[in-house]
């Protein structure tokens, strides 16, 4: 998010700035979100789950964090787990942002790739 531009898209410098935020303020779920974006971005899967159950725990209500963990469990090959937390992500329904809109979509098209079609097609007409 915010934090990449100012810093030239060093992710790295990105997630450390936030982890250490959260070493000050350990409930912000600001920081646990940022630093899971920072993570994602790195393709570090395992460590962005973790930043971003955190998020959730503190506010149950970020739906872009939901959405992110579905990713990443995605990118983890662990599909199940992947589609369960989608679905939470839906039941926000028009408070999701348009940018988590689209990735709700681009989950659609990849379950469907790897041969998981109806369960995609549960994610295709989100917006």
């Amino acid at each position: 998010g915010r934090c990449y531009a100012l810093l030239n898209k060093d992710f790295n410098l990105c997630a450390r700035t936030f982890l250490q935020g959260v070493e000050y303020e350990p409930d912000s779920w600001i920081f646990w979100s940022e630093a899971g974006d920072a993570m994602f971005e790195l393709r570090n899967y395992t460590e962005c789950i973790q930043c971003y159950e955190q998020c959730n725990l503190i506010n149950p209500d970020d739906s872009h964090a939901f959405c992110m963990l579905a990713l990443c469990y995605l990118h983890l090959q662990q599909t199940p787990r992947a589609i369960q937390i989608m679905q939470e992500t839906v039941k926000f329904g028009k408070n999701v942002s348009k940018n988590d809109q689209q990735r709700v979509q681009w989950f659609s098209t990849q379950l469907q790739k790897i041969g998981h079609v109806q369960s995609g097609k549960q994610f295709e007409n989100f917006a």
